[in-house]
C-alpha cells in the first residue's frame, strides 16, 4: 500500500527543493570559477536511473547555456571518477571539459561537468582536484538533511524575499561589469525602495510588512528578464543589475518593475508604489560607486514626492538607447504581461539570480 503524504510533508518537500536548488546554483558558480570554465552543469540521478539538470552556468549569462550530457558526463556517472577530457588542435594542447560524479552510501547522486573554450591550460591536476572536490560538496547538499544545502545557498540568497542577497546581487553586479568590459555591452544598476514602508510597519505590524517584502521581491523577479539579477539590497530596498540595458530603455525598464510593485495590491491588499533611481554604467566606475549613483537617483525620486523614476541623461556618445528599446519590444516575450520570462525560482546569475 502506498503511503498518504500529508499535505505538511509535501510542503516541507518544497522547501527542501528549494533550498537545494539554491545550494546547487551557487555551488556550480563557484566551481566555475574555481576552474575556469564557460559553461557547468550539473546533473542530478534519480533512483530509476533517470539524469536531470538541476542547474546551469555560462559565463556569458545573455545565452542560454546548454546541458552538455557528452560521454564524459556517462562515464563519470558510471563511478570512474573525476575525469578529464583534453585535446590538441591549433590551438595548443589543453583541456575542453572536466566531470565528476558524487554519491552517496555507494550509490551515484549525480555529476558535475565544465567546458572550457577555447581548451584550458590549467594543470590536469588541479582539475581533477577542484571537480573531485565540489562534487563532494554536491553530495553533502543532496543528504536529508539540509544544513549543508541552507547554509550554502543563505550566503547568496534571501530567504525572506526569494531575491539575491546583498552580497550575492554585488557579486553579481561585479561580474556583470567585468563581462561588459570584455564584450562592450551596456549595464545599468537599478536601485529600488518602497515608499512609506515605515507607515507600514507601524499601523499593519512587522508580519505584513514582511508579506509586503515578499511580494514585492516576487513581483521583481517575476517581471525581470532570465539574466537579470535582482537582488534584496537591505530593509525595504532592492537592487537589479540590468545587463544589455542603457540608454533611453532604462527607463522603459524600470516603469515596467514600478508597476510589477503596483500589482502586489492583488496579493497584499495593500496600495504599494516605490521610488526608483536607475543609471547606467559609465565604463570605468567601480561597482560601489555605481551603486551609490543609482542610490542617489533613487534619493532624488524620494525627495521629489515618490512613485517615481529617476535617470540621469543619456551618456553624451553613446549609441541610441532606441534601438535597444526596440529590441526588447521585438523579442516574443515582449508581447506577454511583462517583459521577462515567468519564474517563480530565484536568479543566478545569477539567478540567478540572476
Amino acid at each position: 500500500m502506498t503511503a498518504v503524504q500529508e499535505p505538511h510533508d509535501e510542503a516541507r518537500e518544497e522547501l527542501h527543493r528549494g533550498v537545494r536548488g539554491r545550494s546547487f546554483e551557487v555551488l556550480l558558480r563557484c566551481f566555475a570559477s574555481a576552474v575556469g570554465a564557460d559553461t557547468a552543469t550539473l546533473f542530478t540521478r534519480e533512483e530509476d536511473g533517470d539524469v536531470h539538470v538541476a542547474a546551469t552556468w555560462t559565463r556569458d549569462l545573455l545565452e542560454d547555456p546548454v546541458p552538455a550530457r557528452d560521454g564524459l558526463v556517462d562515464r563519470a556517472l558510471k563511478g570512474q571518477g573525476a575525469l578529464v577530457q583534453s585535446a590538441l588542435d591549433r590551438e595548443g594542447y589543453g583541456h575542453r571539459a572536466v566531470a565528476a560524479a558524487f554519491s552517496s552510501d555507494e550509490r551515484v547522486l549525480g555529476a558535475i561537468h565544465a567546458t572550457f573554450d577555447p581548451p584550458s591550460g590549467q594543470p590536469y591536476g588541479e582539475l581533477v582536484w577542484a571537480a573531485d572536490s565540489f562534487a563532494r560538496l554536491a553530495a553533502l547538499c543532496t543528504a536529508p538533511d539540509i544544513t549543508v544545502a541552507a547554509a550554502l545557498g543563505s550566503a547568496s540568497f534571501d530567504a525572506l524575499t526569494g531575491c539575491l542577497s546583498y552580497a550575492g546581487a554585488m557579486e553579481a553586479l561585479e561580474a556583470e561589469l567585468e563581462r561588459s568590459q570584455r564584450r562592450g555591452h551596456r549595464v545599468s544598476c537599478c536601485m529600488i525602495d518602497i515608499d512609506k514602508f515605515k507607515q507600514i510597519n507601524d499601523t499593519r505590524g512587522h508580519i505584513e510588512g514582511n508579506r509586503v517584502l515578499a511580494a514585492v521581491g516576487e513581483a521583481l523577479r517575476t517581471e525581470a528578464r532570465r539574466y537579470d539579477a535582482v537582488g534584496r539590497f537591505g530593509g525595504d530596498e532592492f537592487m537589479i543589475v540590468l545587463p544589455e540595458t542603457g540608454g533611453h530603455a532604462r527607463r522603459h525598464v524600470a516603469e515596467r518593475l514600478r508597476t510589477s510593485i503596483r500589482s502586489t495590491v492583488e496579493t497584499t491588499s495593500i496600495p504599494i508604489d516605490s521610488s526608483i533611481g536607475i543609471v547606467e554604467w559609465d565604463g570605468e566606475s567601480s561597482a560601489a560607486e555605481l551603486v551609490e549613483a543609482a542610490d542617489r537617483s533613487m534619493q532624488e525620486a524620494k525627495a521629489h514626492g515618490g512613485a517615481r523614476v529617476e535617470a540621469e541623461p543619456v551618456r553624451e556618445g553613446a549609441a541610441d538607447g532606441l534601438a535597444e528599446l526596440t529590441r526588447h519590444l521585438t523579442r516574443p516575450w515582449a508581447m506577454e504581461p511583462g517583459f521577462g520570462p515567468r519564474t517563480t525560482e530565484p536568479r543566478r546569475r545569477g539567478s540567478g539570480a540572476r
